[in-house]
């Protein structure tokens, strides 16, 4: 028992020290990783005389390697496997104008019809107002729906008059 002990720690501390002054590289994590899991399966294999040892000092000694290998092989595990980026979410660019439109139209972005005007949604769009929304416009989030609208006002060349004629609030102009 003791010289698989001694194995053990003999080959984590050097590989440790090697490794802690700086990031491992994947080549470097993946030796990790599967040395971890090998020693790992063989302290298993021998539980009885390991971590299941009757004598207490003895136990909670390969109990505590068992817990460093462990930590070293999920150390390991995220180096090779990073999370994948979060998305980052850019509002569009006139973003202050869809707000302002937003306060004048609707008390909120899921607006379902609630004027009685057949217009849904944050900035009150009509069934099918297209660019981008679903068919009622109530059912998206406020970034669909002013993207939407972005990519409505850009297909007017950015026209005062398109957005006066869908909604009509020339106080809101001064965002476009």
């Amino acid at each position: 028992m003791r010289p698989l002990f001694a194995t053990i720690v003999v080959l984590f501390a050097v590989g440790v020290s090697s490794s802690s002054a700086a990031e491992l590289t994947k080549t470097q994590a993946k030796a990790k990783y599967y040395h971890a899991v090998g020693y790992i399966k063989a302290i298993g294999k021998n539980a009885h005389r390991t971590i299941y040892h009757s004598n207490p000092r003895i136990r909670h000694r390969w109990q505590a390697a068992l817990r460093y290998l462990i930590r070293v092989r999920d150390h390991a595990y995220s180096i090779l496997h990073p999370p994948p980026p979060k998305p980052v979410i850019s509002w569009p660019p006139h973003h202050g104008l869809w707000m302002c439109i937003h306060d004048h139209e609707a008390g909120d972005w899921q607006n379902n019809d609630t004027g009685g005007n057949g217009h849904y949604g944050g900035l009150q769009m009509h069934p099918g107002w297209g660019y981008g929304t679903s068919y009622y416009a109530s059912a998206d989030s406020q970034y669909t729906q002013e993207w939407a609208a972005e990519r409505g006002y850009q297909a007017s060349g950015y026209s005062r008059s398109w957005l006066l004629g869908q909604w009509y609030h020339p106080d809101c102009l001064n965002l476009a």
